[in-house]
């Protein structure tokens, strides 16, 4: 059974009210900052995409050593294995030169100062959400709040970094190949994964944050349509803090699947080509 609000305790919900819309006004704010960044981002975006799938189907579907690097010579789809009958690294396939690899990247920002960029909104956005949350963390009290309540708590506590999000989305799946002879060589990331991986982290997150901006905002208009009617719960709900993962199916640009068809992680496979 609900109860009704005192008068002390509507004050405080009228001035939650007043102080929503200001955070509302700040998130707007940011909103518009965050915007030519994100559209930097998505067209960067598009150009890792597109580097990705150049080499993804010229690469010799190896990972050891410096083998991992073995690409074909042309930069087009392999039409062949990358062994020879004898077991030898087709001629058609050469390692990835530093030449090649700064063409590819040419077209990208530098990694550090990017990372900077990132962060620095990372940490202005996530301190902005965290009092959000904080603030509002009272409708839990709230006769049928319950789930906003909820929808605030995974804003503020959900993923903020996607590091490990497109490590098992690029790896998870797939299958590379070696032989007998590779035995003893170190396993490492190739070329183009390494670099999707570092660059596509950051992109990923930047994506992030505007959706956490226009979902708390939502979020927002929500509580402030509901708190003028809203009465206080006989005894305060558990709301158990389960968090929803992230989408495994993620786009990365418009063509380009990093899901989970196409992902490296705990069902990757190296098959052994005797």
């Amino acid at each position: 059974m609900s109860k009704q609000l005192t008068e002390e305790q509507e004050k405080i919900r009228d001035y939650q009210i007043e102080k929503n819309k200001e955070y509302i006004t700040r998130i707007n704010d940011l909103i518009i900052r965050l915007k030519p960044f994100l559209d930097e981002t998505i067209t960067y975006k598009e150009i890792l995409d597109e580097n990705y799938n150049i080499l993804n189907k010229c690469h010799g579907n190896l990972l050891q050593g410096k083998y991992a690097d073995y690409y074909t010579k042309d930069l087009k789809p392999a039409s062949s294995s990358i062994f020879t009958f004898y077991q030898e690294i087709n001629n058609n396939f050469e390692y990835l030169s530093q030449n090649k690899r700064n063409k590819f990247e040419e077209r990208l920002p530098d990694l550090k100062e990017y990372e900077k960029r990132v962060e620095k909104y990372s940490n202005m956005i996530r301190e902005l959400i965290d009092d959000i949350y904080s603030d509002n963390s009272f409708i839990l009290r709230f006769e049928g709040m319950g789930a906003l309540y909820s929808e605030l708590n995974g804003l503020s506590n959900t993923l903020w970094d996607s590091k490990e999000i497109i490590k098992d989305q690029l790896l998870g799946n797939r299958q590379f190949v070696t032989n007998s002879h590779m035995t003893g060589i170190s396993i490492v990331y190739p070329y183009h994964i390494d670099l999707f991986m570092k660059y596509g982290r950051l992109f990923m997150n930047v994506v992030g944050l505007n959706l956490k901006l226009t979902g708390s905002k939502k979020i927002l208009k929500s509580v402030n349509s509901n708190l003028p009617f809203a009465e206080l719960c006989d005894k305060t709900p558990i709301i158990q803090n389960n968090v929803t993962g992230v989408d495994k199916s993620t786009y990365i640009g418009e063509k380009t699947s990093i899901g989970n068809s196409n992902a490296i992680g705990e069902n990757t496979t190296v098959e052994v080509v005797k």
